[in-house]
C-alpha cells in the first residue's frame, strides 16, 4: 500500500488486500415501542403496542453481549488504498467501498478473527 494508513481487526491483526472480512454486530439495537396502526377504511383507525412488560424485557436484552457477523466483503488494494467490496449479485455486480476505521465498527477477518466468545 502505497499509504502509511492500516486498518486492524478487533483482535489487533492487520487487514490486508485478498482478505475476506466481516462488519460485526455487538449489541441489540433498540427501536423503541413496537406498535402498528390499524386503519378503519374511512379515515381513521386505532393503534395497537406491545405491552409494557414486553417493551420492558426487549429493553434488558438490548445490554446483552452479541455477536454476529454482517456480509463478507472482499478486500481490495486500489490506487494504494484499501476497498472493500459485495460479493457478486445475481446480475454479476459489485460495490466497493474505500476501507476506514470507524470507532463504532467491529470488524472480523474470515478465519482468523471471526469467532469470539461473549465473555472474551
Amino acid at each position: 500500500m502505497s499509504n502509511d494508513f492500516k486498518i486492524f481487526d478487533w483482535k489487533g491483526n492487520e487487514i490486508k488486500e485478498g482478505m475476506t472480512i466481516y462488519f460485526v454486530q455487538t449489541s441489540a439495537m433498540n427501536f423503541g415501542r413496537f406498535g402498528m396502526f390499524i386503519p378503519d377504511g374511512v379515515g381513521g383507525g386505532h393503534s395497537i403496542y406491545e405491552s409494557d412488560e414486553d417493551y420492558e424485557k426487549r429493553k434488558e436484552k438490548q445490554n446483552e453481549p452479541i455477536w454476529h457477523l454482517g456480509m463478507p466483503y472482499n478486500v481490495e488494494e486500489k490506487n494504494g488504498d484499501l476497498f472493500y467490496t459485495t460479493p457478486k449479485d445475481e446480475d454479476d455486480y459489485t460495490l466497493s467501498f474505500q476501507l476506514r476505521y470507524r470507532k463504532d465498527s467491529t470488524i472480523a477477518i474470515k478465519g482468523i478473527s471471526d469467532t469470539k466468545k461473549l465473555n472474551q
